[in-house]
């Protein structure tokens, strides 16, 4: 009865590929459906890949993510990625889609932090390190490879190497209905990037034209020739100029004839106002005819259609259904005329609806809902930070919610890397966790703190380096705001984060102890000290500054939770979390922090899970363990 997460589904020449964990396949079994069929009662998915047999076949800790699958020119083969128990290392291999098994002899790669994707129908273009001289000091390949079918993968030829304080390189290709193109990002930091053509002879050429997260997360999108691109700095083509938060559509082929020169193949596709954002995660998907965008106003989404003409792009708003958060799905279909969109708030379970310029909006399906949700309600207030600056926050609780101060909340925020946090009925991390928590008698809450992306780069850019303490200061005036109107009091609040809403979750407990209750800190960053040597560490020195930079380290230093703790403070019992195969954010940070208040005297619970990487989980078991331990820990510290 579950809808698959929108990471893990693809849409892929008039198929949606998935992978679905069940009770008979924990790790997954990665299928399809045609996308006419989707939805459809008696519809049934096509069975590809059993990873639960595979994984016991070759006594290995296989999980699959099919949001990374690369699909040949001739869509009869696919790249599949394989994960070692949820770490960010994986090994990539070749699979046919006909025969269902994996191609003899084809293209395979050992466990390793990589991406590959397709050159032509017997070529890779590949990013993977096979030492630690091909790394970066990020821990991610500094070089990429054109490895032909049939060659050793360490024969295969480097065509381009990164600088070695770069975050690394990243295989890709544009794809629209008419052009395909090969390409990589080389990332200089979380802000910057640069666009990498590869030929068909393997020659390296550098694009004059940006790239982003979004280009991460979505892949070059493309719209017939055009490859569309959120900006997150100004740029300037020939005599115009585009903002820092457009939206923009790059003529892909005319840059690529005219050796990487962007003159005079740039046209402006959305101007956000003070107020708006471009969603970078699920924000953009093409069909055949048109592109969607996702656009944050005031942190709700406003879906809108654009269609080229001879004078440009026409625009209209596809109205939703319900008021909230709406993704466009990674890897859309520039050959169909229909993408996929999930719609979803805190109390709405998602439901995927079909779009098309013909049909608009038909809804598809809806996931179950597991609990009763029909007696809360959520509001969206604003707090005033300390500069004057609005910050807002949503609130979802009882309809007959009395404001007297008694009730216990969870906040939940992020804060980072231009990455907005919304309404959405399942959060990173957090997952569905508040559905037992607000049934419990809580109140839930999300703030939007400066950091994130909600306003686009601006709100980013606030906060970033040595203004790092301006998330903390903007989550304290959503705490004093919720206490001034009645919602709860201090000591009835507690905080969840994870990643860098982890290392949030340490600064709160540390900093504003009489704010706070409960910290849950999932996966986090404790020591600000030493981030940048521990694996992929060195790749956020853009985000929050070096600690070998006097004037960074200063402010590092002011807020690092594992530095600002003491024998003699009273801080909250934190729960902290996190995985031994975490090969993103070193499990080593919890470690620490959790060895030292307990050196100093300070009660704290600290659990460790053996597999699951980033996410702490990769099957049913772990998530609901942890959503769990979370609930039952908070009920334990924020209830009288």
């Amino acid at each position: 009865d579950r809808l698959p997460g929108f990471g893990q589904l693809q849409q892929e020449r008039g198929y949606l590929y998935s992978i679905a964990q069940t009770a008979d396949h924990p790790r997954g079994m990665l299928r399809r459906i045609a996308v006419e069929q989707y939805g459809h009662p008696d519809a049934k998915w096509e069975d590809l890949l059993d990873i639960d047999a595979l994984a016991e076949a070759e006594n290995r800790n296989w999980y699959g993510f099919a949001g990374l699958m690369a699909f040949s020119p001739n869509s009869q083969r696919v790249l599949i990625t394989l994960s070692d128990g949820g770490s960010d290392a994986m090994s990539v291999r070749e699979f046919d889609l006909a025969s269902k098994n994996f191609v003899e002899g084809g293209f395979s790669t050992p466990v390793a932090r990589q991406s590959a994707q397709w050159l032509d129908d017997d070529t890779l273009i590949a990013a993977i390190a096979l030492n630690d001289d091909e790394k970066t000091a990020a821990d991610y390949p500094g070089v990429l490879r054109v490895w032909r079918r049939g060659a050793a993968l360490e024969d295969a030829q480097i065509i381009y190497t990164s600088d070695k304080n770069h975050i690394g390189l990243f295989a890709g290709a544009f794809e629209s209905a008419t052009h395909r193109a090969a390409l990589a990002v080389d990332a200089v930091s979380f802000s910057e990037y640069r666009v990498i053509h590869i030929g068909a002879g393997g020659q390296a050429t550098t694009l004059d034209v940006p790239a982003g997260f979004a280009s991460l997360a979505n892949g070059f999108t493309g719209m017939k020739r055009y490859y569309i691109n959120f900006l997150a700095a100004d740029w300037t083509v020939g005599e115009e100029s585009f903002r820092s938060g457009d939206v923009v559509a790059i003529d892909l082929p005319q840059v690529i004839a005219q050796r990487g020169k962007p003159d005079g193949a740039v046209s402006l596709l959305f101007r956000p106002d003070d107020r708006e954002a471009f969603a970078p995660i699920g924000g953009v998907a093409v069909s055949s005819d048109a592109v969607f965008l996702s656009i944050l106003d005031d942190v709700n989404s406003r879906l809108i259609r654009f269609s080229p003409s001879d004078n440009g792009w026409t625009q209209a708003d596809v109205p939703l259904p319900v008021e909230g958060y709406a993704a466009l799905p990674f890897g859309s279909d520039p050959f169909s005329s229909t993408v996929m969109l999930k719609i979803e708030n805190v109390l709405t379970s998602p439901a995927i609806y079909a779009l098309s310029s013909e049909h608009g909006l038909q809804k598809v399906r809806q996931q179950f809902a597991d609990t009763d949700l029909s007696g809360f309600v959520t509001e969206q207030f604003f707090a005033t930070a300390p500069d004057g600056e609005r910050i807002p926050y949503f609130v979802t609780r009882a309809k007959d919610f009395a404001y007297d101060g008694n009730a216990p909340a969870l906040m939940f925020a992020y804060g980072g890397f231009g990455i907005p946090m919304t309404a959405i009925h399942e959060l990173p991390y957090a997952g569905p966790m508040h559905k037992g928590w607000l049934t419990r008698g809580g109140v839930f809450v999300i703030a939007n703190p400066r950091g994130g992306g909600e306003y686009g780069p601006r709100w980013h850019e606030a906060a970033k380096t040595v203004n790092r303490q301006i998330v903390y200061d903007d989550l304290y005036a959503v705490s004093e705001d919720m206490i001034a109107r009645g919602i709860t009091s201090a000591g009835k609040l507690g905080f969840i984060g994870g990643s860098n809403g982890g290392l949030t979750a340490g600064v709160v407990a540390t900093q504003r102890p009489d704010l706070f209750g409960a910290s849950i800190a999932l996966v986090p960053l404790m020591d600000m000290a030493r981030f940048h040597k521990l694996l992929a560490g060195a790749s956020w020195m853009g985000e929050y500054g070096s600690p070998d930079v006097p004037e960074h380290r200063k402010v590092l230093l002011s807020y690092s939770p594992y530095h600002n703790i003491s024998p003699d403070g009273a801080y909250p019992e934190m729960l902290i979390l996190t995985s031994t195969r975490d090969d993103r954010v070193h499990p080593g940070h919890a470690r620490k922090m959790t060895a030292k208040l307990l050196d100093q005297g300070h009660d704290v619970l600290f659990y460790e899970a053996r597999e699951g990487g980033h996410a702490m989980a990769v099957n049913d078991e772990g998530r609901a363990f942890n959503f769990a331990l979370q609930t039952v820990y908070l009920m334990q510290k924020l209830n009288d």
